[in-house]
């Protein structure tokens, strides 16, 4: 991490989105973009297994909060998404596709599918099933045991990412719906809002830290070897790294954030490779297996908590046969496990050139977000000065400050942080 000769920040990476040529992939491409979720939202977990400190209870981070519109749509005032409050009812995954075009709930035409992160994001971990039903009450035609996504896993045509009334998501065949021929109940529930990516922008700290810039998260590059739960939970607490230590483990949906659907593809053991951003997270340091968050799965059972699988596991209770599936186990369990801070994203940036109206400031940036941006002569400052709020357009920020003395001193930084 550092910057240019113009005073640019550099070491930013930013993630490209695969897009399969297969005709029954997603329902549309997806351009690399900013998170379509303006925030990550709490998983609703306030249970806590045990006085252990670091489970998902004791961190409540953006609650869940939705708005009834009073038009048949739910908006997501964490995320900022419009949903429909209740779902489109049971159909084949071809069918759920070809409908979105003729959904007009709430007088809008644009709805689609989700993608898998967008599904995620509206479950409830504290309740079952994971849905707040004052919000999204049950289909009147029969209750949903899984929602479709706009996904399939990898290549293949038959499996599709669903989110199920439990709190899981994972890859399903999409021959098990009532209207396939199957015994289960696979409903539609169409999303409306922020552009559809499932790519992340990272920032290499270069300190054993990487920055999600689209969330705000800082996570631990090299994940903590496998242990219990409780252990993982007291392992991340105690952690200092890059000078910080208000380190913990994350909960299940941010840890959700880390998968790459794009890499997701193996259907064995041998050979997998974890399905994260394999240039920011080495394949060498993350290996294929599952990792710990912090939220617990109760009510529904006690002494289980919920994890991320990054490989293939078919000896797992339940199995995880397929690469980023949310699923949960024993917490005696030995898994490793990522520590996580935040959400925020400083960094600070050399006094640039000046120019005939100011200071120019410049830096990589996340379309589509807002950054504050302070001064200050002295990197260990305590003290920096507020300049103002920008909202970037592009993948580079800018900013000017008029204060031309801040140029002549030669001993000015400035500091920009994301705004989450």
């Amino acid at each position: 991490q550092g910057t240019n000769s113009s005073g640019q920040l550099t070491g930013a990476v930013l993630t490209t989105t695969t897009n399969y040529s297969n005709v029954n992939n997603r329902l549309t491409t997806y351009p690399m973009a900013a998170s379509s979720l303006l925030k990550l939202p709490d998983t609703g977990q306030t249970n806590a297994m045990s006085l252990t400190f670091g489970q998902d209870a004791d961190y409540a981070i953006y609650p869940p909060s939705f708005n009834d519109n009073g038009d048949g749509t739910v908006t997501d005032r964490v995320t900022g998404l419009m949903w429909q409050k209740t779902d489109h009812g049971e159909c084949s995954w071809e069918t759920a596709v070809s409908n979105a075009s003729s959904v007009n709930t709430g007088g809008h035409t644009d709805w689609r599918l989700p993608t898998p992160a967008e599904l995620f994001s509206i479950l409830n971990h504290k309740t079952n099933p994971a849905v707040n039903p004052l919000y999204f009450p049950n289909n009147p035609a029969g209750v949903a045991e899984y929602w479709w996504t706009t996904d399939i896993y990898g290549t293949n045509s038959s499996l599709v990412w669903c989110a199920n009334k439990g709190g899981g998501l994972g890859p399903k065949p999409k021959n098990e719906t009532l209207s396939a021929g199957g015994t289960l109940r696979y409903h539609a529930r169409y999303v409306r809002g922020g552009q559809p990516s499932n790519g992340h922008n990272y920032r290499n700290n270069g300190d054993g830290t990487l920055t999600d810039l689209d969330t705000g998260l800082m996570w631990q590059q090299v994940p903590s070897a496998a242990t219990t739960w409780g252990g993982a939970i007291t392992n991340a607490e105690n952690l200092v790294l890059g000078g910080y230590s208000d380190w913990r483990l994350p909960n299940i949906k941010e840890l959700q954030t880390l998968t790459d659907y794009t890499l997701a593809t193996a259907t064995s053991s041998a050979g997998a490779k974890a399905c994260l951003h394999r240039f920011v997270f080495s394949t060498n340091s993350v290996a294929a297996t599952a990792y710990w968050s912090s939220t617990p799965q109760s009510p529904t059972t006690v002494n289980q908590a919920w994890l991320l699988e990054l490989g293939v596991n078919t000896t797992s209770t339940p199995p995880r046969n397929y690469q980023g599936i949310i699923s949960y186990e024993s917490t005696s369990a030995t898994h490793p496990s990522f520590a996580v801070r935040g959400p925020e994203q400083i960094f600070a940036a050399g006094a640039a050139p000046l120019s005939v109206n100011g200071v120019e400031v410049s830096w990589n940036a996340v379309p589509g977000h807002s950054y504050t941006i302070y001064h200050s002569t002295s990197l260990t400052s305590p003290t920096w000065n507020y300049l103002g709020t920008v909202r970037c357009n592009w993948t580079t920020g800018y900013f000017t400050d008029p204060d031309s003395t801040h140029a002549s001193n030669q001993a000015g930084f400035y500091k920009i942080t994301y705004v989450p």
